[in-house]
C-alpha cells in the first residue's frame, strides 16, 4: 500500500508491505541506522504511525510498529483487519493426516 516514511524534515514516498500488527516493511531501502524513530503515514491513514527501524536491507526499511492499543485504535478499521489478514495468511496451518501404514 502506498505510504510515506518521515524522518525529521524528510518526506519519502514509498510503499508498506508485509503488515502486520507488530510490524511492516518499507519500500525503497533508505540508508537510517536500526533504532532510528520514524513516522509512517499509511494511504488513507489521517495521521502517521511512530515506528523504530530493526533494519535496513536491500528489501527496505524493516519496521517495529509502536503497536500499543493507543497505536492500533488510531488505524482504520480497514486498515486494522488487512493487518490481521496478513497475520493469519502467514501463519501455518496444520492438516489431519489419515492413519499411516
Amino acid at each position: 500500500m502506498p505510504a510515506e516514511l518521515e524522518h525529521g524534515d524528510r518526506k519519502i514516498a514509498g510503499a508498506v508491505t508485509n503488515l502486520s500488527l507488530q510490524g511492516c516493511l518499507f519500500t525503497p531501502p533508505q540508508r537510517l541506522k536500526p533504532g532510528t524513530r520514524i513516522r509512517l503515514k499509511l494511504s488513507g491513514e489521517s495521521k502517521p504511525v511512530t515506528a523504530t527501524v530493526k533494519a535496513v536491507s536491500e528489501q527496505g526499511v524493516h519496521c517495529l510498529l509502536h503497536a500499543g492499543g493507543a497505536t492500533l485504535s488510531r488505524l482504520s478499521t480497514d486498515l486494522d483487519d488487512m493487518a490481521l489478514l496478513m497475520l493469519s495468511a502467514g501463519r501455518p496451518t496444520s492438516m489431519a493426516t489419515g492413519g499411516g501404514s
